[in-house]
């Protein structure tokens, strides 16, 4: 669904977070971090995503059906 809603949304909800430019490098990696004391020298402050999943076999699907 190209230009649809689905692509607005994220470009919208991507631009909420500031550009990245500079933030990647040109070979597709993020450049280097500086480590400080609010991140205890980890390069990250905040929470991260956790996810899981779950690829249903046969049996999982007949009990769900």
């Amino acid at each position: 669904m190209p230009g649809g809603r689905a692509a607005n949304s994220v470009g919208r909800s991507d631009n909420r977070f500031g550009s990245a430019q500079g933030e990647i490098k040109g070979d597709g990696r993020p450049a280097p971090i500086t480590p400080c004391p609010v991140c205890n020298s980890r390069g990250y402050h905040g929470r991260i995503g956790l996810y899981e999943l779950l690829t249903p076999g046969p049996q999982l699907k007949a009990a769900l059906a």
